[in-house]
């Protein structure tokens, strides 16, 4: 979230899989990370794997929003496919070690 400098309020995008800060700035998932949760999500294949999710962050209540309101599928936000967050100001050492629990 370091480099959104509009912030919450967010609303989805008019781009499918995107979201718009209160500045009009949209955020979205680069490259194939979309693709790759919807089969995290959706595929039987996955269905016993736990998807966890670590990110270094002075908002996390920004990055909560973002994933409750960016869609990686029709009617799928990308907040249901963690198991798993650790998302706050810390190092990731920390951040992966509590995943490990």
């Amino acid at each position: 979230m370091y480099q959104l400098y509009g912030g919450s309020p967010f609303r989805v995008g008019k781009k499918p899989g995107a979201v718009v800060d209160r500045n009009g700035e949209e955020v979205y998932l680069l490259g194939n990370s979309k693709d790759v949760l919807h089969e995290l999500h959706h595929h039987e294949q996955w269905k016993e794997t736990e998807v966890a999710i670590a990110s270094r962050t002075d908002e996390p209540r920004w990055a909560d929003e973002i994933m409750r309101k960016l869609e990686i599928s029709p009617g799928i936000m990308m907040k249901q496919v963690f198991h798993h967050e650790e998302i706050y100001y810390g190092s990731k050492t920390k951040h992966l070690s509590e995943i490990q629990k």
